[in-house]
């Protein structure tokens, strides 16, 4: 054997000892050196479909006439009261509308309530809208970035000039 490859079995003896020992060293000191996480918040804001618009099958209109107890005379009053239905019956065929309404807004979900009334057809009508709703997502993400002490940036440098001089010493001329 010559002295040249005594030199390089020597080198390939020491580097491998040193790998093996700083890798053993290195997974204890990884597992107890602890770092702290670097912390990003996403917040993303989703459109959530309205509920579908809730409309009766029916809507049913009473009109109660409550005569005072202290008429006595109650032919005057149902007399106005005949009167009363002839003239809607007139205001009815001249297509004449006389509509009352009502608009509201809820001021917690800003839903909007709008009711409308037909005093001559007795027709009561109501829209019920939704409005658009999000429902908010945080997306929390947790990077643990380790730092390289100054004494693994010398090893790292050390085993890669060892490994690039023994290439250089087997491959080389």
């Amino acid at each position: 054997m010559q002295l040249r490859d005594k030199i390089i079995l020597g080198l390939l003896l020491v580097i491998a000892i040193v790998t093996f020992s700083h890798l053993n060293t290195c997974n204890t000191l990884t597992e107890l050196r602890l770092a702290k996480p670097k912390v990003t918040l996403d917040t993303i804001y989703r459109d959530i479909p309205p509920p579908p618009n809730w409309k009766p099958d029916s809507v049913k209109v009473k009109v109660n006439v409550e005569v005072p107890v202290y008429i006595v005379d109650t032919s005057a009053m149902n007399g106005l009261i005949a009167q009363r239905d002839s003239l809607t019956a007139l205001l009815k065929d001249s297509s004449v509308r006389i509509a009352f309404s009502a608009d509201t807004v809820n001021p917690t979900t800003h839903d909007t309530l709008k009711i409308i009334c037909d005093e001559i057809k007795r027709n009561i009508e109501f829209t019920l809208g939704y409005a658009p709703r999000q429902q908010k997502e945080i997306y929390r993400t947790e990077t643990f970035v380790e730092e390289i002490t100054w004494w693994e940036k010398v090893f790292y440098g050390s085993v890669g000039a060892a490994i690039a001089e023994l290439l250089h010493l087997v491959f080389g001329k």
